[in-house]
């Protein structure tokens, strides 16, 4: 059971541009004026910004931070002038008019901003770019447990409670595969240089977070904890 979370891309107020295609023209002709933040490197948001530049042809500048209210109020300060943000904190900065929304990354319109067109109405039908979230189990559950409890996730789901919490948070639920441009295959978008920069760093990123959740930030517990 995989439920979709829908990005918006949103822009400082003080950018001139109304659409994508307004915002894509401006990129053009003003380089280096736009930076697009990301809550790091490797996210969503990251990579939405790389595949918008790959199929407009612009070269927005990403910059990484640490989380998403971080990018998001970096983007308020005018700091950077554009992010792929998760619709529920895009929306009370869209409602305010912190920002404005000129598009959801998902391939269908948000139940949470209906407005806003999706990437794929603003002229770039490849743009189908979700969050992805996910009922889990594990895998050495008996089969009949398996499909009870996929049913019982399904069903939550699916009632009154799920369906009045999860789309204000900017969940919509879906049944099917990631969309082709998720995943794995994303690594064939992004420009040779970038791909494996962004992957290297991730890599370093991702031994080095899982090094302090195991042993501290002190190497010297490593050994202590393996002899446990």
């Amino acid at each position: 059971m995989q439920t979709c979370i829908v990005y918006v891309l949103v822009i400082h107020s003080s950018v001139p541009a109304m659409s994508v295609a307004e915002l894509v023209a401006y990129a053009k002709q003003s380089p280096g004026e736009l930076n697009c933040a990301s809550a790091g490197i490797g996210t969503v948001p990251h990579l939405a910004c790389e595949y918008l530049n790959k199929i407009a042809g612009t070269n927005i500048l990403h910059v990484p931070y640490r989380d998403v209210n971080s990018a998001t109020m970096a983007t308020v300060g005018n700091v950077t002038q554009m992010f792929f943000g998760v619709s529920t904190s895009a929306k009370s900065q869209i409602d305010s008019n912190t920002l404005r929304g000129l598009a959801v990354s998902t391939a269908q319109r948000s139940l949470l901003l209906p407005d806003l067109p999706t990437m794929i109405e603003s002229g770039y039908p490849t743009f189908d770019m979700p969050g992805w979230g996910a009922c889990l189990r594990r895998r050495v559950h008996p089969p009949t447990l398996s499909k009870s409890s996929i049913g019982r996730c399904g069903g939550r789901l699916s009632g009154p409670i799920c369906r009045s919490s999860s789309s204000p948070s900017g969940w919509n639920r879906h049944r099917r595969r990631p969309p082709p441009n998720s995943g794995h295959s994303l690594r064939t978008t992004l420009p040779a240089g970038r791909n494996s920069s962004m992957q290297s760093e991730l890599t370093s990123s991702k031994e080095k977070h899982l090094n302090n959740r195991l042993f501290g930030e002190n190497p010297d517990n490593q050994n202590e904890s393996i002899d446990r």
